[in-house]
This record gives C-alpha cells, structure tokens and sequence, in this order.
C-alpha cells in the first residue's frame, strides 16, 4: 500500500512538472531509503514566506492570571475541545487547566510524595480525549487525570525526556544512559506497552555521549501516526504500533549536520555554528508542512512545503500578514489548527507598534487584560 502512494505521489510530481518550473521541483524528491527529501541551499530561495499561505485565521488567548496559576515560564501546552493545558517544569513545577476562554479551572496534582503527588515534572501528554498524564521523571512514573481528576499512577522502570501516548503504546525520547538503567540501554527511542516493558529499541548512541537534548518537537500527532523527530538528526519519522518508518529528511548539502559531532557539548557548539539543523519549530497538515532551520550558524530558513502541488520553498524572511503582529511559535498542532503561547510583555509591545488596533481580533478589554497579565498568550493559528 505504500508503494502505491509513493508511485502516486512521484506520478503527481511529473505532472506538475509540466507547468512548473523545474528548478521548484527539484527540490523534493525520495531517497533510497524512502525519505521524502528538502534540500536546504542557497539558491532557488523566494524573497518571503507569508503566514496567509498556510494560516487564514489566529486567536488569541490570554490565560487568567491569580495566585493559585501564575505560570513562570512554559514548557509545553497542549488543547483539546475542553480545554488548555499548560506545563511549567522548571520555575513552578505544576500543570494547569484553563477553559477555552482562558480562565483558570484547576491544577493537576501537586507536589509531594503521596498517592496522586509528584516531585518533579518531567512532561505532560494526551491518553484520549479524557484522560491527560503527568510525568514525574524522578520517580519515574506517571499520574493519569480522567476528566480532570486524579485517577491512577503508571510506573515506568526508566527516566524519559518526552513521552507520548497513542493506540496503546508509549513512545519515549529517554535521558542519557547514565542517568538510566543499565537495561535501557542508549537509545533515542523506547517503545513500551503499560505493564513498563520496553517493547523497541530504536537509533543508538554511543554511551559516552553527555549531551541531554531538551528539544521540544520530538513527538507530533499527525495522519493516524505519530511523528518522531530525532534531535539533530535532520530526519522525521512515522510512529505506529512497533513500526518506525522514514518520512523527511532534511537536507544541508555539504552543511548537513554530522550526528557524531552532537555527542559532547564541546562539539555540538561548535558544530551547530558550521552546519544546518532544524528547529523547534515544526508543523504539518493536509496540505502543507511548515519548518524552521537553522543553516550556517544564525542564519535561518523559513521552509514551506505545499503537498498538493509538490512545491517546495524557503526564505529568510516570513511576516505574518493574518492579523501583522510579528510574534508566533508553534508547540503543537492537529488537522485543523496549530498552537503556541506568547510571552504577555512582548505580545503587547507588538501590538502598541502597530497602528489600527481597534482592527484587530482583540478587542480593548482583552489588551487591558493582557497588561495587568503576567501569564501567557495562548495563539491558535487555524489552517488555510
């Protein structure tokens, strides 16, 4: 079956080719081990990338600000129909709930060493529609929420960085081997089932690596998968049940990032100054795929891939011509939109600076909110 879509796809790309030019073409083909390939060079690159390309429409939330919710910084945020929820992991060490209109509902947990506590949080993920976890990577274990209260604990035999749960299976981006058991092993990835059996080994290390990576796009549902970015590797694939199958591969020409000089951090700092890698930023629908790169040192490239046309583009400069504020960040996204949070200081400069914000989405009362605020924006950027 996926050699059929994969011929269909190529198929659609001659086609194409016959009213598109060749150079825009090119630039995206599949390589021998089945990676749909971006080649990132300086050449063939458009003047500007616009957000109405692939975004007609962002909301703006501001979330509620009391004593019981006031966010330090945010790791991560996840959305569903309900509701919004937000990660703090490092300054204040809690998980929020907040409605779709940003006010506070509740916290998930606390801190402590009873049933239904944790020390400290490591990640936050999606069971089901109901159910959302908590992951306290010190005692290696997680605390399951169904409807907002406390349901269960799942205990895990390993430290994990990032997890994410689909179809019954647990797909972990762990911390180094020698934070770990012996038996785990150095590996980018586990798979497990819920009795904290590792299933799946999946892209090893060398043991002597030292570097903790703390990337935020690992895992990204997508397509009835999930998609699985291997930090630094340059690479995207395709999660489901045990199968791990190649999708993008992101390619730096002769900038293209070796995976050995991430081992140590002497060499990753080197190395990410002389050679291409991507960013956190990394979305998909069914139309586009949208990516940040970082390409020779500070230089960064705005990459936007239109499937249904097999055209491939990048530029150093995007703007976003939805609503003109300049601010955005994507940390997850499903079919129908994407999501971020935006500092509420920056958020509001960006608004003062532009004339005409009566005209925007947000009305007066929501700007003064934000500026008594020192909690977040939520940005929901709903797809072309």
């Amino acid at each position: 079956m996926r050699s059929f879509i994969c011929l269909i796809m190529l198929a659609n790309l001659f086609l194409l080719s016959c009213d598109r030019s060749r150079a825009s073409l090119e630039k995206v083909y599949y390589d021998q081990e089945g990676f749909v390939v971006f080649d990132i060079v300086d050449h063939n690159e458009v003047d500007m990338i616009y957000f109405s390309e692939f975004v007609n429409a962002i909301d703006y939330i501001p979330l509620e600000t009391s004593a019981a919710c006031l966010i330090g910084e945010v790791d991560k945020v996840l959305i569903n129909e309900n509701f919004i929820y937000v990660l703090d992991k490092r300054i204040v060490n809690a998980a929020f709930v907040f409605d779709r209109e940003g006010n506070f509902v509740k916290q998930l947990g606390r801190e402590g060493e009873a049933e239904g506590e944790y020390l400290e949080l490591g990640d936050m993920f999606f069971i089901d529609e109901s159910q959302i976890a908590i992951y306290d990577h010190v005692r290696q274990q997680m605390l399951v929420f169904k409807d907002l209260e406390y349901s269960h604990t799942e205990k895990f035999d390993w430290k994990s960085s990032k997890i994410y749960e689909f179809g019954g299976y647990f797909y972990h981006n762990p911390f180094l081997s020698k934070y770990n058991v012996v038996e785990a092993g150095p590996f980018e990835l586990f798979i497990s089932g819920y009795e904290s059996n590792i299933i799946e080994k999946h892209f090893e290390y060398p043991s002597y690596r030292d570097v903790v990576y703390e990337k935020q796009n690992v895992f990204r549902l997508y397509d009835d998968s999930v998609l699985f970015i291997p930090p630094f590797y340059n690479k995207v694939f395709s999660l489901k049940g045990k199968d791990v199958t190649p999708r993008y591969l992101f390619n730096f020409g002769d900038r293209q990032l070796p995976i050995e000089e991430t081992y140590s951090f002497e060499t990753l700092s080197a190395a990410l100054q002389n050679y291409g890698h991507v960013g956190d930023t990394f979305l998909e629908n069914q139309q586009h795929v949208f990516f940040e790169a970082s390409y020779k040192g500070p230089s960064a490239k705005f990459c936007l891939y239109n499937k249904e046309e097999g055209v491939f583009k990048f530029s150093s400069k995007i703007t976003n011509d939805v609503n003109h504020l300049m601010l955005y960040k994507f940390d997850d996204f499903n079919d129908a939109y994407a999501y971020g949070t935006l500092n509420a200081a920056d958020f509001i400069t960006a608004i003062s600076k532009r004339k005409g914000v009566e005209n925007q989405v947000l009305s007066n009362l929501r700007i003064e909110a934000l500026d008594r605020s020192d909690n977040p924006v939520v940005a929901i950027y709903h797809f072309e």
